[in-house]
């Protein structure tokens, strides 16, 4: 029987990332020293899980095209997905020796989480995963397909992906946003009658 996924909790508390979060969690991660505050970008850019991260080697790395090329871990095949990231932030990777994230599992989480807290970000969505689940709901605010963020998040079955369509709040709005027309930032209305 497949797993129901969601972005809220049984409470319905958002799982995910906003923007502003993500805004407040890079601007966070600018205190911490250069190969931590990489790790934090590398997640918030790329949507990437945490071991997919630390499996990053310097071949992984292409600052000619600004590419990330992640090894998918939790599919049964290898595969490997590429993922476009700012150009400056591609270069300063580049830089790092050896690695470039030579910590465990357990620091990378709790760096997360120490940016989160400075960032002043709390509740269930204050995690890695919030923050990989905020990339997805970015993708679909800025009209990416849903084949390429399923390919973009290296999830095997598209369905996987769907959850991303079932945002509400502010992120709701923005998409609904996009279906009206033009024309009614034209229409006035008479309120009195």
């Amino acid at each position: 029987m497949r797993q129901q996924l969601s972005l809220r909790d049984r409470q319905g508390r958002r799982k995910y990332l906003n923007a502003q979060e993500r805004e407040r969690f890079l601007e966070a991660s600018q205190s911490l020293p250069l190969t931590k505050r990489l790790f934090c970008e590398t997640l918030c850019f790329t949507g990437c899980r945490i071991s997919e991260a630390l499996q990053i080697t310097q071949s992984c790395i292409d600052p000619d095209e600004s590419i990330i090329v992640f090894k998918t871990l939790k599919r049964r095949r290898f595969e490997q997905r590429y993922i476009k990231v700012p150009k400056e932030y591609c270069l300063a990777l580049k830089q790092l020796r050896a690695g470039p994230f030579s910590f465990c599992r357990t620091t990378a989480y709790l760096t997360v989480k120490k940016v989160m807290e400075q960032a002043n970000i709390v509740g269930i969505q204050a995690s890695p995963k919030g923050l990989r689940h905020g990339f997805g709901v970015a993708c679909v605010i800025k009209n990416v397909s849903i084949s390429r963020i399923a390919k973009w998040m290296g999830h095997g079955d598209i369905r996987t992906s769907l959850i991303y369509l079932d945002i509400s709040g502010d992120e709701d709005l923005a998409l609904m946003q996009r279906t009206w027309p033009q024309i009614t930032r034209n229409l006035k209305y008479n309120h009195e009658a």
